[in-house]
């Protein structure tokens, strides 16, 4: 036997030696062609599939336990949004790219994020809490939206009115 090691496949060959490759290419590329023929076909890596279901029901529970997790906070409450839940799970890219393979996810979403006046409502009642327990009074509406950073229907009126002029 001249040797049990077999012959590399034409894609071997190309990383193997690739300027001879490039210069048979371009000046001989009928011999080459033949002789690549003769080689052996490398081996083909099998595809592996994404199981997009067990993709599903795991970022549905990460996603779950994020969102209870900005719920239970202690700390100025953040909004529940699809950002915020992506960075919190890792896979910003999944919920914005490809939710339509994730099916579980995309029902628990709807009931799980926050709009904005959910949101507002929630960071209202947080400050009012905060406030209370910091000095012992229930704040003004005014010093709470102030605080919370959310307008008074009379500015954000004030301020629709002033848009429109």
């Amino acid at each position: 036997m001249a040797g049990s090691r077999p012959s590399p496949s034409p894609s071997e060959l190309r990383h193997k030696i690739p300027t001879y490759y490039m210069w048979l290419y371009r000046n001989d590329r009928a011999w080459l062609d033949e002789r690549m023929l003769e080689l052996p076909r490398g081996r083909r890596a099998e595809k592996r599939r994404v199981d997009w279901i067990a993709r599903d029901i795991a970022l549905a529970r990460a996603i779950r336990s994020a969102a209870q997790a900005i719920r239970a906070s202690e700390d100025v409450p953040i909004r529940i949004s699809l950002s915020e839940l992506g960075r919190r799970t890792g896979r910003s890219s999944w919920l914005e790219k490809q939710r339509a393979k994730l099916p579980i996810c995309s029902i628990l979403l709807q009931d799980v994020l926050e709009t904005v006046a959910e949101f507002q409502a929630r960071r209202l009642q947080w400050w009012e809490r905060h406030l209370r327990d910091k000095e012992g009074l229930s704040p003004a509406p005014s010093k709470l939206h102030r605080v919370a950073g959310i307008p008074t229907r009379r500015r954000a009126s004030e301020a629709d009115s002033f848009s429109r002029h």
